[in-house]
């Protein structure tokens, strides 16, 4: 989808690969979050510094795993936005090529 469009010449932005998303969370945790979501990326690197302080595992892994839901559920919310975003460009370009 990162092709050139045939009728308006609009490039769209690339998808995030969901794999690739939850790979970079699996094995980088909050800072593998930040290819999905930037915000997250950061907020999560906080509570992980917060949460590795108090030196119990549980709480450790459950932040890990929240990383990796996180990063998938972002990079999809991410690809819908765009999608919606080129639809509706799409269509406003066949609107106007419809009138003239």
């Amino acid at each position: 989808m990162s092709g050139k469009s045939l009728n308006s010449g609009y490039i769209p932005l690339p998808y995030k690969n969901h794999a690739l998303a939850l790979f970079f969370a699996v094995v980088l945790g909050p800072i593998g979050l930040l290819y999905s979501s930037v915000w997250g990326g950061i907020i999560m690197f906080l509570v992980a510094l917060i949460v590795v302080n108090n030196h119990f595992i549980v709480p450790v892994l459950l932040t890990w795993v929240g990383c990796c839901l996180w990063a998938v559920l972002a990079s999809q919310q991410y690809n819908q936005k765009l999608l919606a975003l080129w639809m509706s460009h799409e269509e406003k370009n066949h609107s106007s090529a419809a009138t003239r």
